[in-house]
């Protein structure tokens, strides 16, 4: 069961836009997280820093993914590494990797 994890407001953007996010994230251990899935699935705010999928993924889900009407995918991130976060959803995963500056979420 993943640690439940509380909603991050980052300025400028809608609430909704990083849900569930820690910024002292532990090693190996697993968060609740709502991951943005509007253009798929590219970058997240989690453990305090920016991160993008590797290799990027465009969409990566099908069509039986559950994605929430507000464009979010429930599942869970954990920090493998201090440079690699993996986001799981029932069906799928995705591996992260932190960048430097933020993203924009779609192009």
């Amino acid at each position: 069961m993943p640690v439940p994890s509380s909603v991050q407001h980052i300025p400028g953007q809608p609430p909704v836009v990083h849900y569930g996010t820690v910024p002292d994230a532990r090693l190996g251990v697993s968060y609740e997280y709502h991951l943005y899935v509007h253009c798929g699935i590219h970058t997240a705010q989690f453990a305090g820093r920016t991160w993008i999928a590797q290799p990027e993924a465009a969409d990566p889900l099908t069509a039986e993914t559950e994605i929430g009407p507000d464009q979010h995918l429930a599942g869970s991130m954990t920090l493998a590494t201090p440079d690699i976060a993996v986001f799981r959803w029932p069906g799928g995963s995705a591996q992260f990797e932190p960048v430097a500056a933020p993203q924009g979420l779609c192009a």
